[in-house]
């Protein structure tokens, strides 16, 4: 379901002209049954979830379904399943791609890959990483106090949209 989601998604940036989703190409149909798949099994899951509970989870979807508004209301079901479908849908490809730009650019640069492996290992041990590691300073040496930029740390190039030219800085 997810595959055929994006295909059309992407089909759907191509076109040259706009195409309601009324008018039943296959495109369009494969996409709104690749919608329906998608909310049944995020559905099902906030439904097992309920019944399961949500103590000592730290979780994305419990962290929303323990969320609560200015008045102390939770999300609805239906709140709750459009909230994690945006991050599944449109999340996953944003950290997919940092990750594998980070992954190549320290494959290019030995040294910072070291730097960074060292400071994996002093703040995790060997222990998986927890959502509360997020406030730990991992990234030191890929950072050096400027995300992205092209400061001491910054992954220049990348964000102009110029791969060639990307780099991390080595000092």
């Amino acid at each position: 379901a997810m595959n055929d989601l994006l295909v059309e998604v992407a089909s759907r940036w191509k076109r040259p002209v706009f195409v309601p989703d009324a008018i039943p190409l296959p495109g369009h149909l494969r996409y709104r049954r690749a919608i329906r798949t998608i909310e049944r099994v995020v559905s099902s899951m906030i439904a097992e979830r309920r019944a399961s509970g949500l103590e000592n989870r730290i979780d994305c979807l419990s962290r929303l379904m323990t969320a609560r508004d200015e008045a102390g209301r939770p999300m609805s079901d239906t709140l709750l399943r459009d909230e994690a479908m945006t991050l599944l849908l449109a999340g996953h490809e944003t950290t997919a791609l940092a990750l594998s730009w980070t992954s190549f650019l320290l494959g290019q640069h030995p040294d910072a890959e070291a730097r960074v492996a060292t400071e994996i290992a002093e703040v995790l041990g060997d222990r998986p990483a927890m959502v509360d590691d997020e406030e730990r300073p991992v990234g030191r040496e890929l950072r050096g106090g400027d995300v992205g930029g092209d400061g001491p740390g910054g992954a220049s190039g990348l964000e102009r949209g110029d791969p060639e030219n990307a780099s991390v800085d080595e000092g």
